[in-house]
């Protein structure tokens, strides 16, 4: 992953304050470091070089007059055809690099050239012409990217560390976005664990000019239902191939190809249709390799059997990997490092893989990240097929149901969703609010958390939920696309893999990949209990059966060492906490449980608790 920076201030030490990004960004393994300075405004890149396109061609990239720089993370999934449609319009192409294409775009389109860049990236474009910073992430956020406002001075970089490096006076910690953590529940989803540290969006842009932050969308999915009528044997033809194509797209590195195989569905396709692109000559990469992780035998999250079933499929090896589990002083390191909160103990377990992967040469690995968000399905074929008018699906899928939840159980259901189905739309968006406002959350299993937060909390949630539309399928599409806990994650996985020296990319999270699940029916995905119906038919002969109708999901610990974390909280806490927890309420709950049970219930608060505690601890006195 290359680290990237920018910087627009007025200061006379703009060349010091850059010089201490550039040093923050070359803590990270790279191949080149180097910073541009125009004026009030200055680049700098640490690139990690994962394409033979991009060997040689240094970042910051300018054209030639110099009145435009660029800084990019990350990689085009379009490049084939952004190459096309540029040299067919007279653009003159100095190299091959991704970098060089989307400065091009930037050249051609401005501010609209989101519009024709696809892939996983981050990027920063200094205009001097319009007196412009220009930055933007692609339609998930897969690359991370902050910024820092103050006054008419603006940073911008890839991690908090690197923002933190270049403040002359360093942000109060966000207790809104701490408490957040201890709940479990991303309210605000711009913020930061530091005041004024914002995310930029996925699927957004960002423009600084004349003293001022605009940010807007630049992509919006689309929800509409397209196959509704397609024949399941035309549509599993049509997975199968856009499937393949998206795992081609991200294969293009001039290293050997890294992939996690879990032994799970996801990534087993991934790497079960990769096997096949290497085979028949078609991978964009060298060669391509299968890791997994192996735990402890009988463990609830042993599923190296799977993995060996897959590679005994392929005729392939797949390298098995004990599980990364550092004890606590390890994540209290890492707060201190990246200057932010530390990662979970179910993400630092794959750091033991991704070392390896470093180790045996390759600067990219894939993943399965996705499956579970858009694979899944819902109950929506009622609706879809009533208003279709396609009476024999709907019988046939409410048999389906029926047979899988039993009758009294699924006509309920089924029912409900056939009324709301006709009712008007302000009638179900009053409906679906009243009944969110009732359901239980996070907040209601953390009694411990401070209460003028937890209304806070509460009152952003809802603030975030109205904004939905009424339609209970592309409501869910929309949230899971949205999905603050899966942004926030992944900006965690990819700090993570940028310490080590490697970049994640992940075909099931690809605008490919999301727009075509996004246009199938309900009921292709989800078939009386089985979820995944057309992935599983689509892997049919690609994969062993053992794995195509697995069910099972290995369990991972979202909680490290419970019983430790109780301790801290038996003795002397950071006073800054009193703003965040009901000390007496949290002692009282952790009395409750038993040695071996600590976070059992709710490991992710209960991790919460130590990973602020820590950040806490590292920041005295400030919070507040």
């Amino acid at each position: 992953m290359t680290g990237i920076a920018a910087i627009v201030s007025d200061t006379p030490d703009l060349r010091d304050r850059l010089a201490s990004m550039s040093a923050s960004l070359e803590s990270r393994p790279h191949d080149t470091c180097a910073a541009w300075i125009n004026g009030t405004t200055g680049l700098a890149a640490a690139v990690l070089e994962t394409t033979a396109e991009s060997l040689g061609t240094g970042l910051p990239l300018k054209n030639e007059d110099g009145s435009i720089a660029l800084v990019l993370d990350g990689y085009l999934a379009n490049y084939e055809e952004l190459r096309r449609d540029l040299t067919g319009r007279g653009v003159r192409l100095r190299n091959a690099s991704d970098a060089e294409l989307v400065l091009r775009a930037y050249e051609r389109w401005g501010e609209g050239c989101t519009a024709h860049l696809d892939g996983e990236y981050a990027i920063i474009v200094a205009d001097r012409r319009s007196r412009t910073l220009f930055c933007a992430r692609d339609h998930q956020g897969l690359k991370p990217l902050y910024y820092l406002q103050s006054d008419s001075e603006l940073l911008v970089a890839s991690d908090i560390a690197t923002i933190l490096a270049a403040c002359e006076h360093t942000p109060r910690p966000n207790t809104s976005f701490l408490a957040q953590i201890v709940a479990v529940t991303i309210a605000a989803p711009q913020e930061t664990a530091w005041q004024g540290v914002m995310r930029v969006p996925g699927a957004s842009q960002l423009v600084f000019r004349e003293g001022r932050v605009t940010l807007s969308r630049h992509y919006c999915l689309p929800t509409e239902v397209t196959r509704l009528k397609r024949s399941p044997a035309d549509c599993i033809a049509e997975y199968r191939h856009m499937l393949s194509d998206a795992v081609r797209r991200a294969s293009r590195t001039h290293r050997p190809l890294a992939m996690e195989v879990s032994g799970g569905l996801d990534s087993s396709a991934l790497f079960g249709l990769a096997s096949g692109l290497s085979r028949e000559g078609k991978l964009l990469a060298p060669a391509v390799s299968g890791y997994t992780l192996h735990a402890a035998a009988g463990s609830l999250a042993d599923e190296v059997e799977f993995a060996r079933s897959v590679a005994l499929h392929l005729g392939v090896q797949i390298k098995e990997i004990p599980l990364f589990e550092p004890p606590l002083e390890w994540f209290a390191r890492q707060t201190a490092i990246e200057r932010d909160i530390a990662t979970y103990p179910n993400g630092a377990m794959s750091i033991g893989i991704e070392r390896q992967m470093v180790e045996d040469g390759a600067r990219v690995s894939i993943n399965g990240n996705g499956g579970d968000q858009w694979l899944d399905g819902s109950r929506g074929y009622v609706e879809q097929n009533l208003l279709a008018l396609q009476w024999c699906r709907l019988l046939r899928n409410a048999r389906e149901h029926i047979a899988s939840e039993g009758a009294v159980t699924a006509l309920p259901k089924i029912g409900r969703r056939a009324i709301l189905s006709i009712l008007p739309d302000r009638v179900r968006n009053a409906l679906r609010n009243a009944r969110a406002n009732n359901l239980p959350s996070e907040l209601d299993e953390v009694d411990y958390l401070d209460p003028a937060l937890a209304h806070e909390i509460s009152r952003l949630l809802q603030k975030s939920h109205a904004i939905y539309p009424a339609d209970p399928v592309a409501r869910a599409k929309l949230q899971v696309f949205d999905s603050s806990w899966t942004h926030f994650a992944g900006d965690i996985m990819n700090r993570q893999r940028a310490r080590l020296g490697i970049e994640g990319r992940s075909p099931m999270l690809s605008r490919q990949f999301i727009e075509f699940c996004s246009s199938l029916p309900e009921d292709m995905k989800l078939r009386g209990s089985q979820r995944r119906w057309l992935h599983r038919r689509a892997m049919r002969g690609i994969l062993p059966e053992t794995v195509v109708q697995r069910t099972t999901k290995a369990e991972f610990p979202a909680c490290h060492e419970g019983a430790a974390i109780k301790r801290l909280f038996e003795g002397d806490m950071p006073g800054e906490l009193a703003e965040i927890i009901n000390l007496d309420a949290l002692r009282d709950y952790l009395a409750t449980q038993q040695e071996g049970q600590i976070g059992y219930d709710n490991p992710f608060a209960i991790w919460g608790l130590f990973i602020v505690h820590q950040f806490a601890l590292e920041n005295p006195g400030s919070i507040g």
